[in-house]
């Protein structure tokens, strides 16, 4: 999922640093360097509640947006106490995200 996410958002033009794991994305993570932090709910070692909480942390107004096969099953208000401001469903649909993005993009500027 992770190189098919990043290969839909380099085609609308985005940057991307792709991690396999919180860990990982929490190494790459710095405070103002991203737009838009994106993560999957299910991933090995943190999952994406844990990797936003951790983020948060470091970044109150860092944006972050959660992509899950539950995404329908999440409570948009419960996702947001939990730190994460967008929910995309997947499969991920191509407009979705691309709405998903630039309200994210408004919501950071």
């Amino acid at each position: 999922m992770r190189e098919t996410l990043a290969q839909l958002l380099m085609l609308d033009n985005h940057s991307v640093d792709r991690a396999a794991d919180g860990t990982q994305a929490l190494a790459l993570f710095q405070p103002g360097l991203y737009d838009v932090v994106c993560s999957d709910l299910g991933m090995p070692g943190m999952n994406g509640w844990e990797l936003i909480a951790q983020l948060r942390e470091r970044d109150p107004t860092v944006v972050t947006m959660l992509l899950s096969g539950w995404g329908a099953q999440i409570d948009p208000a419960e996702a947001r106490a939990r730190g994460a401001d967008f929910i995309v469903a997947k499969p991920i649909d191509i407009e979705a995200l691309h709405s998903a993005l630039v309200a994210a993009s408004r919501k950071k500027y």
